[in-house]
């Protein structure tokens, strides 16, 4: 069995330090490659040999950390049940430690002597809807390895059991209010701002839900007894299923019988629906309107398209770009700091004459107020909502790296047919010898007579721009000749339709004229005498020429790469306003001339094509963008799929990508600034001074309003509109 690509669900994360915990841990597994744990999807993905070292043993590793793994969701309304049921347990929870919070801080503050035994019975709801903290935290600290329910639970722990020691002692009788309403409070403050921040991060991650809901959870199968509803997990290949009007396609196949249209935006992009007959191969996920199907399954679940996007966008939202390199090294370590910075706080006031509950105070704040949260959301939870913003708009990015190459690129480059242009030839100029034919069209009818039956490119356009007329010529003799032409009688009459060295060969002088340049040439010849020439050239995309245009605008250098002729290239490259171009390139020309081009250059490049000759140069490029309607090896090697033939996602690709990454910069400047920042006001700093400090029960809340500042600048994303290129 060959290493493969896993993911699982990994509940109970609190904070970046969980994730961090069970990424080291899963890696030192043997077998274990390619680990990465991502808190804000709450997902484990790892290579492996399932052989090797299988599901089981991954869950179980996970369990001995104190979190559950489980394979991921296959059915999208079991996993929002499941997550709705966890989310109605914890806002139970909530309510019941906010009520005990609010009753126990009106009687703390309101009594002047209040009773320590009716201020602990008050708190013990407290506590017991937060136990899961105490439960999470003390066990890794004690495991060597704390994370952020350590450090509330050792600050709120302190809250609670300072004030009894201290009663009792000389420290206790000087300057101290024997009170547990800060640590309730504590308790609460993290309380809420998970549940608002676990609200706000589901949103965020929606991107996959939505895309598993595409696909109904059962089919119709047509057997020899009749038709059957079966789950959409049990489809084999080669089976029949009935899709009827208004329902979802179940999975990948080929119309047997029935015509219907087909809405196939969740692929395409595009609104307007796609006419199906039978032979024609839809898609799992698409939207039957109005005929019913009969459908040959050719590939259902995680071998549908639906499946490998999904997987795609799942395995993307996982990854880490280098950007976040820095941010997972500081979290990894930041708990320590903190309990170190603790510590430190505690010492430097008692050594400054302070009494000791002032400096457990400082100290608890200092536990309290520089919990990493925000730094460990900061990068994955704006990769997850762009990623996620990417795939609702028909852009699938395939990881964090190419999306941050992206962003940082001023370089892009386009090949040509396919990509700036339709790829599909059609009839640009035409003329004719009067002495020999009466008119164009009289022309273009018997060159269309002689290329019905062939299936060139060229042949195709001649026969869709000529009338109808050509079926009534009578077509003899015919001859093909590669690389020259083809000749036949047309009603009797010898005719040649070719290249210039075919109309050498039969001895016709024939000059090109200028304003055929860059066009492919057709020459045709009745009885050895030159009738016309036709002239055919690729057409540009409707889109081309505003989003060259948008992207020079925006300071990009915009290069053309094609193994077209230089004329050909030169007014296509003229046409789109593209100054520099490279023409009569083969695949490894294209792929020295990328290499070229980087050694002038200091940002990453762009290369977007869609052809198998496209796929060197898409693989050597920093970020290789494929247009969707290109051939499956382009879109392997791609890093970025537009799902489209529309050019306009690649400008959208770029807006995306920028603005993905002005959000992390933004979510790890605050991040930064919040943690380092807040320590030494926490610490009393500024007090000591003669300025404000702050309390433990304001530091909560602060913590919990940084992690929450940081989901909501990346929920932004999931609104961002594309056209905004400069």
């Amino acid at each position: 069995m060959k290493e493969k690509s896993r993911t699982c669900i990994v509940r109970g994360m609190r904070c970046a330090g969980c994730s961090a915990k069970v990424e080291k841990h899963i890696a030192a597994l043997p077998g274990a490659e390619n680990v990465v744990v991502n808190y804000a999807s709450g997902t484990l993905t790892h290579t492996s040999n399932p052989a090797v070292l299988p599901d089981e043993t991954i869950f179980e590793a996970v369990k001995k950390l104190g979190f559950s793994a489980e394979p991921p969701p296959k059915d999208p309304a079991e996993e929002e049940k499941k997550e709705l049921l966890i989310w109605k347990r914890e806002l139970r929870n909530f309510i019941i430690a906010a009520i005990f919070t609010i009753i126990l801080s009106v009687y703390s503050f309101c009594t002047v002597h209040a009773s320590l035994i009716l201020q602990g019975i008050l708190l013990i709801p407290v506590l017991a809807a937060a136990r899961k903290i105490f439960s999470s935290g003390i066990p890794a600290l004690l495991r060597g390895a704390p994370d952020m329910d350590s450090l509330i639970a050792c600050g709120a722990g302190t809250g609670i059991i300072a004030p009894v020691i201290l009663l009792f002692t000389a420290a206790g009788k000087t300057h101290f209010h024997a009170s547990f309403d800060a640590s309730a409070m504590i308790l609460t403050l993290v309380m809420l701002g998970r549940l608002l921040e676990k609200n706000a991060r589901r949103k965020v991650s929606g991107a996959i839900r939505e895309l598993l809901k595409l696909t109904p959870q059962t089919a119709e199968l047509i057997t020899p007894d009749g038709t059957v509803e079966i789950a959409v997990s049990a489809l084999q290949c080669g089976q029949l299923i009935r899709v009827r009007p208004g329902g979802s396609i179940p999975a990948d196949g080929i119309v047997i019988s029935g015509s219907s249209s087909v809405n196939e935006a969740m692929l395409s992009g595009e609104a307007i629906p796609v006419d199906k007959a039978p032979g024609a191969e839809v898609s799992g996920g698409t939207l039957n309107l109005n005929g019913v199907l009969e459908i040959k399954v050719t590939a259902s679940g995680e071998t549908s398209v639906l499946g490998k996007i999904i997987k795609l966008v799942s395995e993307a939202q996982s990854s880490r770009p280098p950007v976040a390199k820095l941010a997972n090294k500081v979290s990894g370590v930041f708990t320590w700091m903190i309990f170190a910075a603790a510590a430190i706080t505690a010492a430097l006031w008692l050594f400054s004459g302070a009494p000791l509950p002032i400096a457990l105070n400082y100290a608890l704040s200092v536990l309290v107020v520089a919990c990493p949260c925000a730094l460990g959301l900061a990068t994955p939870i704006a990769l997850i909502a762009g990623i996620g913003r990417g795939a609702a708009a028909g852009l699938l990015i395939k990881n964090g790296t190419a999306l941050e190459n992206c962003a940082k690129s001023r370089t892009i480059i386009f090949d040509k047919t396919g990509t700036l242009t339709s790829g599909v030839p059609e009839i640009k100029r035409i003329v004719f010898t009067p002495a020999t034919v009466n008119s164009e069209a009289e022309l273009l009818n018997f060159a269309a007579a002689a290329e019905q039956n062939s299936s060139h490119p060229l042949a195709e356009a001649v026969v869709r721009f000529a009338s109808g007329e050509y079926r009534n010529i009578k077509v003899s003799d015919f001859s093909d000749r590669s690389g020259y032409g083809i000749s036949c009688k047309l009603d009797g009459t010898h005719w040649h339709f070719g290249n210039e060295a075919m109309m050498k060969e039969l001895g016709i002088e024939c000059d090109i004229p200028a304003d055929f340049s860059g066009f492919t040439v057709i020459f045709c010849a009745k009885e050895n005498k030159l009738a016309g020439i036709i002239g055919a050239g690729d057409t540009l995309k409707k889109d081309t020429c505003s989003v060259i245009a948008r992207l020079k605008a925006a300071g990009f250098r915009c290069i053309m790469l094609t193994g077209d002729n230089p004329a050909a290239a030169g007014r296509c490259a003229g046409n789109c306003g593209i100054e520099e171009f490279y023409a009569s390139l083969t695949p490894s020309g294209k792929v020295q001339q990328i290499n070229s081009i980087r050694k002038e250059i200091t940002t990453p490049l762009i290369m977007v094509g869609d052809g198998i000759n496209d796929a060197p140069a898409l693989a050597q490029a920093d970020v290789g963008i494929a247009i969707g309607s290109g051939t499956a090896v382009a879109l392997e090697s791609a890093d970025i799929i537009l799902q489209g033939s529309d050019l306009a996602g690649c400008r959208d690709a770029i807006t995306l990508s920028q603005a993905t990454f002005r959000v992390i910069r933004q979510n790890l400047f605050w991040a930064f600034f919040y943690n380092f920042g807040a320590i030494p006001v926490a610490a009393g700093a500024v007090a000591a001074l003669g300025g404000f400090s702050l309390n433990p029960v304001i530091c909560a809340g602060t913590m919990a309003a940084s992690s929450l500042t940081v989901v909501l600048n990346a929920l932004r994303l999931l609104k961002l509109k594309m056209e905004r290129l400069p």
